[in-house]
């Protein structure tokens, strides 16, 4: 799983750093365990910094020497719940076909954060439509798309007469509606929507040679959680 993988990958590293890096970021991943503990029981609103804290056995005023705010800390929650997808786009190889095979393997990317985050994830998803720029949490799936796919033009696989930064605007803007829709309604039908999506970006995006454009694509569905209203 890449959730795994992302985590083995972080572990290695920084079994390299010196003894008070490897400090510092024990308790910054100790804050993030526990605030993630606590929101997926108590909401998003049931847990405050000093909640917090306590929980990761530090001084309230210590948060705030690894976190601006709250806010800031939420915000690398969902971050880290999104790097898979990030990771999608990333991948080796020519840029027009993992352009054409992202969305159906956005599912499978994030089943082990959403069995981490369970409920936690739909007020996650929620609060990213609408954050400070400086705590944006959907900016680097933006940036990795846009990378993607100015690669693309360049290759000659899209259409070139838009900056590849607002397709990507585009594309994440409807692929987190689609999500957010997912987890509101267990009987969303994700997999189809992400297969009509796919069509829909590759046409719009005139993707050359894509299967998305000939074919509806399977995919499997993020496991549903049971809703419990939002958390924030």
């Amino acid at each position: 799983m890449a959730l795994n993988h992302d985590l083995r990958v972080a572990a290695a590293l920084a079994a390299h750093l010196p003894r008070r890096a490897r400090k510092k970021l024990a308790v910054r991943d100790r804050l993030l365990a526990e605030a993630r503990r606590l929101f997926r029981a108590h909401g998003l609103a049931g847990a405050g910094v000093a909640d917090i804290a306590e929980a990761a056995d530090v001084a309230p005023g210590t948060f705030f020497n690894y976190f601006a705010s709250k806010d800031a800390l939420v915000a690398e929650l969902t971050t880290h719940a999104l790097d898979p997808l990030v990771a999608l786009l990333e991948g080796p190889g020519e840029a027009g076909p993992r352009v054409a095979a992202f969305f159906e393997r956005v599912p499978e990317a994030l089943a082990p954060a959403y069995a981490e985050l369970g409920d936690l994830f739909r007020p996650l998803l929620r609060r990213a439509a609408t954050p400070p720029p400086e705590l944006d949490p959907l900016a680097g799936l933006r940036q990795a798309w846009s990378r993607l796919l100015f690669e693309a033009q360049r290759e000659g696989a899209v259409r070139r007469d838009v900056e590849a930064a607002y397709l990507a605007e585009l594309v994440v803007g409807a692929l987190h509606a689609a999500l957010v829709e997912a987890l509101r309604d267990p009987r969303y039908p994700l997999a189809r929507r992400l297969a009509q999506l796919a069509a829909f970006v590759a046409a719009g995006l005139e993707l050359r040679d894509s299967p998305a454009r000939r074919s509806i694509p399977q995919a499997t569905p993020i496991p549903q959680a049971t809703p419990r209203g939002d958390a924030s």
